[in-house]
């Protein structure tokens, strides 16, 4: 980890996104993003999104899309 405080995040970095007030139209953004998202909030995200997003599940790490 030591190589990695030289670096700064120059992008977008939600820890949790909210679910309600329209935040998770920021999924849909056209740039790079590292946002958290509970996974029983994913059942709100339409199909056409997570196509093109990539998804870690860290509770089951084994298993991603």
């Amino acid at each position: 980890t030591a190589l990695l405080f030289p670096f700064t995040w120059q992008l977008v970095y939600i820890p949790v996104l909210p679910i309600g007030g329209g935040m998770l139209e920021i999924l849909d953004a056209p740039m790079s993003f590292f946002v958290g998202l509970p996974t029983a909030s994913l059942q709100y995200v339409e199909k056409r999104v997570l196509e093109e997003i990539l998804v870690v599940d860290l509770d089951d790490v084994a298993s991603f899309t």
